[in-house]
């Protein structure tokens, strides 16, 4: 293995949001032995950014697959590939189709948080990130955008309302659940496998010399397609029959585990 590849949320973080020691000691374990170490998130750049340099990680992290594959990152040269962005037309497609839908409609930037309305959760995620929040009218909106988020206000959405939001996918725009409340589209063309073949192109490796940790529905092609896809033991059913291996949980290190097993550290 050439490069290891994490998802962020429930996989390299615990569920308060914490990178634990013995993971971040697991990961300089890997680099010492000249492997790669990648963050394949949906997080833009700027984001993965404020988590490396909380984390001390500048000197173990050396690229990204951002934004689910819409940004590709390289931390050492400051180097950023742009993919395919959500068109306006997409948006406000989009944004016809669920504006009688009970979750949140969010875009955002490097700097603002665009929301259809004001919540207590956005209103969390604005301070975590540091940006703005702004209560947009999307009928109005003349961008594209990198993405959309459908974020429901409740801890858990209801299969019914995901799988409405899945019968939405078509050939311009897709989708996939990100967290037991949310669910993210972006352009047809954009996801993490095909961001970390990209990844895997500008590198010179090939993707059987990948290994890659994930836990949910937007890790499944990622899983999928490296030559070793590991899904944490908190992982979804359909990520883990999407794998090659299961670790342990991320309240248990599981990446930690699973590292320090598969390159004989003693």
């Amino acid at each position: 293995m050439k490069l290891i590849m994490m998802d962020m949320d429930g996989t390299l973080f615990t569920d308060d949001k914490r990178i634990t020691e013995p993971t971040i000691d697991a990961l300089r374990f890997a680099k010492s032995l000249g492997v790669k170490i990648g963050l394949a998130s949906g997080r833009a750049k700027s984001l993965l950014e404020k988590t490396i340099r909380e984390y001390h990680l500048e000197d173990i992290v050396d690229y990204a697959v951002a934004i689910n594959g819409v940004q590709i990152v390289d931390f050492n040269k400051d180097y950023v590939q742009e993919t395919y962005w959500l068109s306006k037309e997409s948006i406000n497609e989009l944004a016809a189709k669920l504006q009688d839908f009970s979750a949140n409609f969010v875009v955002y930037d490097d700097h603002c948080r665009y929301v259809k309305y004001m919540s207590e959760r956005e209103k969390l995620s604005a301070k975590r990130n540091g940006t703005e929040l702004v209560v947009y009218d999307f009928s109005k909106n003349e961008k594209a955008w990198p993405k959309v988020l459908v974020i429901s206000d409740n801890e858990l959405m209801s299969r019914e309302e995901f799988d409405y939001l899945y019968s939405l996918n078509n050939d311009v725009y897709h989708g996939f659940e990100t967290a037991p409340f949310g669910y993210e589209f972006v352009d047809v063309r954009v996801s993490k496998d095909k961001g970390i073949a990209t990844l895997c192109e500008y590198m010179g490796i090939t993707m059987d010399e990948v290994m890659a940790f994930g836990d949910s529905g937007n890790d499944i092609s990622m899983l999928k397609a490296v030559g070793l896809g590991v899904a944490m033991g908190n992982a979804t059913a359909d990520a883990k029959a999407a794998s090659k291996a299961v670790t342990l949980s991320n309240e248990e290190d599981g990446i930690a585990y699973y590292i320090n097993k598969y390159f004989n550290r003693g």
